[in-house]
């Protein structure tokens, strides 16, 4: 049985998550992303942001976009309060990319936090 992902401003899994969040928007992870040859950014930071939530809760993509599309405060937490997604859209859109294309990605964009 997966988590219910009730957000709260005042959990402190929620401010942590959400300093993450923030840093990965950042102009400074978008041009990271830049030099790692991605030419779409935010479709592909939409798709890492997912992952790290489901990793972040230990629970499956597909739970997390179904509590995506449940909450409207979740969505609005997240920063696509406009649209609803399906499985099948992030499914495939993690699929254009391998494992080791996602890891450079987010190395990359970690390199910002400590150059070595």
């Amino acid at each position: 049985m997966n988590c219910s992902l009730n957000y709260d401003s005042s959990d402190p899994k929620f401010i942590l998550l959400k300093k993450v969040l923030d840093f990965m928007n950042s102009k400074k992870s978008l041009n990271a992303l830049s030099r790692a040859g991605v030419s779409n950014r935010r479709t592909v930071l939409f798709y890492i942001e997912i992952l790290f939530i489901a990793m972040y809760f230990s629970c499956p993509i597909s739970h997390v976009v179904d509590e995506l599309n449940r909450s409207a405060k979740l969505r609005k937490f997240v920063g696509i309060e406009d649209k609803e997604i399906s499985v099948a859209q992030v499914y495939e859109g993690l699929s254009r990319s391998t494992a080791v294309e996602y890891c450079n990605y987010v190395n990359s964009i970690l390199k910002i936090f400590n150059k070595t």
